[in-house]
């Protein structure tokens, strides 16, 4: 098989030359775990601006410039599989009849706390606008839910202030 030198660059600063002997990402994997002490489920490697997964091709991406490692706190949780398409499949994707091929499911940010807030006073200050930010995939799960919960919110204050303004307008009782 055919040696490939490709250079990784950590976090932490540290750049190494690896030889890749094989064809795949898990491949690349297995060597920079040689190099770098990082298990291959710890790993995220990006090149070129695409997360590389363990079953692509190493052709598939552009490997002359540097490859930067991103090591998880955790082990990365495995994508799963189902033999059938989810049960709302037909309804987001306007599809009919199903096939019975193999869906994968993507990870899903959960995010922090913090950005729960950062969402939830985006929501509220800026209100249905946010809601077209909501489809963006780079947003977090959190980050949805304060934008949602920021935007009922304003709802619910502008109703209760929008009251009170009409009871202030109407004349006491007995005038």
């Amino acid at each position: 098989m055919e040696s490939k030198t490709v250079r990784i660059l950590s976090v932490s600063g540290a750049a190494k030359e690896v030889s890749v002997v094989g064809s795949r990402v898990s491949s690349l994997m297995e060597a920079v775990e040689e190099a770098f002490g990082v298990a291959p489920a710890r790993q995220r490697l990006i090149c070129s601006g695409r997360i590389m997964r363990p079953d692509d091709l190493l052709s598939a991406y552009a490997l002359n410039g540097t490859i930067h490692l991103f090591p998880r706190t955790e082990p990365a949780v495995p994508l799963r599989r189902r033999e059938s398409p989810p049960e709302d499949y037909l309804l987001e994707s306007g599809a009919a009849g199903g096939g019975g091929g193999v869906f994968a499911l993507e990870e899903v940010d959960i995010g922090s706390p913090r950005e729960f807030l950062w969402g939830f006073v985006m929501g509220f200050v800026l209100g249905f606008i946010m809601l077209l930010y909501l489809w963006e995939r780079s947003v977090s799960y959190r980050q949805k839910m304060g934008i949602l919960a920021g935007a009922t919110a304003q709802l619910f204050v502008k109703y209760v202030h929008s009251g009170w303004i009409a009871a202030q307008a109407q004349p006491p009782p007995g005038d």
